[in-house]
């Protein structure tokens, strides 16, 4: 806990905390509006505390890609070095590079070349991030898993859970199983409620057969609730 000696500002609706060393602590706080959370997270260590593997998940529009580049900045910020990961199959934003809707971006890794990394090259890093895992597959999910067992590094992990049918990615059910900690990254669907299913479209209305992965972005794919997913009901702007 934070005592007279910590430093404390207010800057909008975030309260930062300094936390003297040498304690580093995970920070997260949650900014809470009707049914729309947003996970904020600032990763610090505790002596002692044993590294793990996260998996936070959500519908499109979620900002888990934000996250990912937030929690890349947060290590580097405190001088410690994270290595952004994204599988090869997520070309959307250029071979080697992550951007949110937002408009933040970073240079990043292959996860299929992070598979090939040494112990050595890999615990030059205090966390390894990786975005769009749910392109990643069980082995390579398995793997993350043995980099924090064996190599005691943190492995952050942001993406979808289900694809446009509602069912699970092979690397997100592979997470489900394996990962430490398990969290939800909300958003809303146009009713208000809160958006847990990725309905892909077109001109026609809601799209329910196809391949699993087709990138695409918000003129091929949109977040709605479990209810309106089932209904085809895209929202009031494809009437």
């Amino acid at each position: 806990m934070a005592d007279a000696s910590d430093s404390k500002s207010d800057v909008g609706d975030y309260v930062w905390v300094q936390v003297p060393s040498p304690a580093w602590i995970i920070y997260r706080q949650i900014i809470e509006d009707s049914d729309l959370a947003i996970f904020c997270i600032i990763k610090e260590e505790r002596d002692g505390k044993m590294a793990k593997l996260y998996y936070y998940y959500g519908a499109m529009g979620s900002s888990k890609t934000a996250n990912a580049l937030m929690t890349r900045f947060n290590y580097e910020e405190i001088g410690q070095k994270a290595l952004l990961c994204k599988p090869k199959l997520d070309t959307r934003d250029g071979e080697r590079k992550v951007r949110s809707r937002i408009g933040l971006e970073e240079e990043c890794v292959f996860l299929e070349d992070l598979m090939h990394y040494t112990e050595e090259e890999i615990r030059r890093y205090q966390c390894i991030v990786v975005d769009e895992v749910q392109f990643a597959t069980p082995e390579q999910i398995d793997r993350l898993s043995d980099i924090v067992d064996f190599m005691d590094v943190p492995v952050v992990c942001y993406g979808l859970r289900a694809d446009f049918q509602n069912r699970l990615f092979p690397g997100s059910q592979r997470l489900i199983a394996v990962a430490d900690c398990i969290k939800e990254l909300k958003t809303v669907c146009w009713c208000g409620k809160k958006a847990t299913c990725n309905a892909r479209y077109n001109e026609r209305g809601i799209v329910r057969e196809g391949e699993q992965v087709m990138l695409g972005s918000n003129d091929e794919y949109i977040a709605l609730c479990r209810k309106h997913f089932k209904m085809g009901m895209l929202g009031p702007d494809f009437s």
